[in-house]
C-alpha cells in the first residue's frame, strides 16, 4: 500500500512539473503562425512600375471601345432639319358688367429651320457593356493603372489645346492624331466584345502602341477573371465539409483584373 501511495505521489509530482513547464506565465498560448506567402501579384507590379520610372515614364492615352481606323479625313452629310410649334389660346372679353367670357381661339404656328453639317461615322464601336458598367469599368482600369504610377492622358483635353492653337486643322481625325501625339508617347486601346464563355459575358482586348513609331509594345485579350485562385478552404456544407467557392469579381473586379494583366504583359516592353 505505501509503494502504491508512493508511485501515485510521484505521478502527481510529474504531472504538476509538466503543467508548470507548459503553462508558464510568459508563454504564448498558441503557436506564432508562419507569416503568410508573399504576393506574387503584389512584387510584380513594384517591379513593373520600377521599370516604367527607368523607362522615363510615358504618357499613355487610353480608348476605350474605341479605336483609330484607316479613315484620314472624317465624312460629313449635309442636313437640313425642320421644326415646327404650335400654341392654342382662349381670348378672353370682358363684358360691360365685369363679368369675363370666353371668346375666339388664337392658333400660333412657328417652323424652325437649321441647315449644317453631321459626322456619318466615327471610330466608337458598339458597345458590349450599359453604360453604367462602362463607369465602373473604365474607374477601376484608370485606378489601377495610377496606382502603378502610370500616367494617364486625356484624349478629349489633349483634342482640345490642339484645336486652340492658330492655325490648326478644324477636321477631326487631324485634330485626334495631333493631339495625342502631341500630349502621350503609347497609345492603349481597350474593346470589347460579348463572349459567353466568359464570366462577365465580355471579352477585353488590349493593344499598346508607341505614338512615335507605330509599334505595337503588347496586346492580349483577357476576360477580367486575373489569376485562377488556389483551391478554397474546407468549409461546413449541406452534405459535410466541402471546398469553399471562389467569391466572383464583379465588373469592378474585371476592370483591376484587366489593368493587372496589362500591367504584367507590358513589365518586360517598358
Amino acid at each position: 500500500m505505501k509503494a502504491l501511495v508512493s508511485a501515485l505521489s510521484v505521478i502527481l509530482v510529474s504531472l504538476s512539473s509538466m503543467a508548470a513547464a507548459q503553462y508558464r506565465e510568459d508563454a504564448p498560448e498558441v503557436i506564432t503562425p508562419p507569416p503568410p506567402a508573399p504576393d506574387r501579384r503584389l512584387e510584380e507590379l513594384r517591379a513593373s512600375r520600377a521599370a516604367y520610372q527607368t523607362a522615363g515614364a510615358p504618357r499613355i492615352v487610353v480608348f476605350l471601345n474605341r479605336q483609330l481606323s484607316d479613315r484620314l479625313e472624317n465624312d460629313y452629310d449635309s442636313v437640313v432639319i425642320r421644326g415646327s410649334t404650335a400654341s392654342l389660346d382662349a381670348e378672353s372679353v370682358v363684358s360691360n358688367n365685369g363679368r369675363v367670357r370666353e371668346g375666339a381661339a388664337l392658333a400660333e404656328n412657328s417652323t424652325q429651320v437649321r441647315r449644317g453639317r453631321r459626322e456619318v461615322t466615327d471610330d466608337t464601336r458598339a458597345a458590349t457593356l450599359s453604360e453604367a458598367d462602362e463607369w465602373r469599368f473604365l474607374d477601376a482600369f484608370d485606378g489601377q493603372l495610377q496606382r502603378a504610377g502610370i500616367n494617364l492622358v486625356d484624349r478629349n483635353t489633349a483634342m482640345r489645346r490642339v484645336a486652340a492653337e492658330t492655325g490648326a486643322s478644324r477636321d477631326k481625325q487631324t485634330v485626334e492624331m495631333e493631339g495625342i501625339a502631341k500630349h502621350a508617347d503609347l497609345m492603349m486601346t481597350v474593346l470589347q466584345t460579348p463572349d459567353p464563355s466568359a464570366p462577365l459575358g465580355v471579352l477585353f482586348r488590349i493593344s499598346v502602341v508607341d505614338l512615335e513609331t507605330g509599334i505595337v509594345r503588347t496586346s492580349l485579350t483577357s476576360d477580367g477573371s486575373g489569376p485562377r485562385p488556389g483551391p478554397g478552404r474546407f468549409v461546413a456544407g449541406a452534405n459535410g465539409f466541402e471546398r469553399e467557392a471562389p467569391r466572383g469579381f464583379g465588373i469592378t473586379g474585371a476592370g483591376a483584373n484587366v489593368a493587372i494583366d496589362t500591367i504584367r504583359q507590358m513589365a518586360n516592353r517598358w
